[in-house]
């Protein structure tokens, strides 16, 4: 437990971690339940003092301004990328902040309509691992999704939904991974590599069917049996 001035000692410590991942040179930083846990304008001061690119595309002030940048626009290798920011609510702990989480889906759509024209969009997620799912689902448009958070469900392999990739981290900065897009992914067609887990499952499939297969030829086609009936019935 900190001993003392207690507000010296979470900034001194928030600064340790902000210094820390300002050495890795970060265009960008979606903000998070945790980062908002000592208030808006404890962030929003550090945010200011360390030059900090931090967005989010949902947390709004009671007096409904948005106290982040929604979006940002990257310029990466002559392609625009849009990168949002998504977490999600806690009602009562968001009224005692002073702050409004509004709905993921509503404000990625709302927020999609202002970076219309970029040629990929990134969210930056802290909804976990289920939502991040349904946001792919639900919301057209997000060609990727990195999520992270404490306690979250960690992929060594990106999943895929629809023409959307998702990726997992960590929180802190504790796991760097490394995404390599070819141009022709661009344009939505994934291609992943391929768990070993994920061709003993299709090899199964693929057996299941052929041995049903099977099974059906053997069965007596009912048309033929039912010339043969008739055939039988029939004196010449």
């Amino acid at each position: 437990m900190p001993v003392g001035d207690e507000r010296q000692w979470l900034e001194s410590r928030a600064a340790l971690i902000a210094d820390s991942l300002l050495k890795m040179k970060p265009d960008v930083f979606g903000v998070g339940r945790k980062d908002i846990v000592n208030g808006v304008p404890f962030l929003l001061g550090l945010m200011d003092k360390y030059d900090l690119p931090l967005i989010s595309s949902n947390i709004v002030l009671d007096n409904g301004k948005h106290p982040f940048p929604r979006a940002k626009i990257i310029d990466w290798r002559g392609k625009k990328v849009a990168v949002i920011g998504l977490t999600y609510p806690m009602p009562e702990r968001d009224r005692s902040l002073g702050i409004r989480v509004e709905g993921w889906e509503e404000s990625a759509r709302r927020t999609l309509d202002l970076v219309k024209g970029a040629d990929i969009v990134v969210a930056l997620s802290d909804l976990g691992f289920d939502d991040e799912h349904e946001l792919a689902r639900r919301v057209p448009g997000i060609n990727i999704i990195i999520g992270g958070g404490q306690g979250q469900r960690l992929l060594p392999d990106p999943s895929r939904v629809g023409d959307t990739l998702i990726l997992r981290a960590s929180d802190r900065g504790r796991q760097i991974g490394e995404l390599n897009i070819a141009g022709a992914s661009l344009s939505g067609g994934w291609r992943l590599p391929v768990a070993p887990y994920q061709v003993d499952s299709t090899r199964a499939e693929l057996e299941k069917a052929r041995l049903a297969l099977d099974a059906e030829k053997k069965k007596p086609s009912p048309s033929s049996a039912e010339v043969e009936r008739l055939g039988k019935g029939v004196e010449i």
